[in-house]
């Protein structure tokens, strides 16, 4: 935390520099604003696969833009139902172990199923890593990771659903740019603090999540072991690189009539 704090104490001092001041994008727009996009409707199926002892039925729902990430809505079966029975029965501290060593029997109801890419083995394996390595921010950054498993026949990760809204979306794109800033810094700041710099800074790749904004993607990271003025640099060119991209963005669902002013 301490370190933390530091990191951004230096952020802060930066961003008040005239070198950064005259690097921050301005908002094009006043707000507030208001999304009128019809809600896109995306194909799903019925799916399973297997998790370590559990075998697990799911819809699926699939994004075109992205046709190897699922999202699910976990179908209870008579054995989920009976195995949460016998769990509902045990002391905390024995369903806490269970949890620990038996994860797939505690899972939430809605998941992410991410299935690795043809020839992205290395990213793969980088996503993993990153997630091991950002494991005390898992569930309040970033997602929960649950684990590894094959999805016909090809290697994916299981990880939480946090819900929220992505900011590429019209419903993300309703954020003043200067609140947009500084919870994009929050979140970089959180993760350079364990080394980590996410080196594929899209809106895609942000989701705003009950009022914090939570990175969803590491497939492309870079270990940052620099001092902490260069790390404070980099989380101001990527917090502002993004800024510019949300305000291009949302002048485009302007134009298009997916966004509107709020008199």
């Amino acid at each position: 935390m301490a370190e933390a704090c530091k990191l951004s104490s230096i952020v802060c001092r930066l961003a008040s520099e005239k070198e950064w001041i005259d690097c921050l994008p301005s908002q094009r727009h006043e707000g507030p604003f208001e999304s009128v996009a019809k809600q896109r409707l995306l194909p799903s199926e019925t799916i399973n696969f297997r998790f370590r002892t559990r075998l697990i039925y799911a819809t699926a729902t699939i994004n075109y833009d992205y046709p190897n990430v699922l999202r699910l809505q976990v179908q209870s079966s008579i054995i989920d139902r009976i195995m949460d029975r016998l769990l509902g029965h045990l002391p905390t501290s024995w369903r806490d172990r269970v949890s620990r060593f038996f994860p797939e029997w505690s899972l939430p109801s809605r998941l992410v199923l991410k299935v690795c890419k043809e020839n992205w083995d290395e990213e793969f394996k980088i996503e993993k890593s990153t997630y091991k390595a950002l494991e005390s921010l898992q569930g309040s950054r970033i997602p929960n990771f649950y684990g590894e498993l094959k999805y016909n026949g090809k290697k994916a990760i299981l990880i939480s659903d946090i819900g929220g809204v992505c900011l590429s979306t019209p419903e993300g794109a309703l954020l003043k740019l200067s609140d947009v800033l500084n919870l994009v810094k929050d979140a970089l700041i959180d993760l350079f603090r364990f080394g980590i710099e996410p080196c594929d800074i899209k809106l895609d790749n942000f989701r705003l999540v009950d009022g914090r904004i939570m990175p969803i993607d590491f497939e492309m990271v870079d270990h940052n072991r620099q001092t902490d003025e260069k790390r404070a640099e980099a989380v101001l060119d990527s917090a502002y690189f993004l800024g510019d991209q949300y305000e291009k963005q949302r002048s485009c669902y302007l134009g298009d009539g997916l966004i509107k002013q709020v008199k």
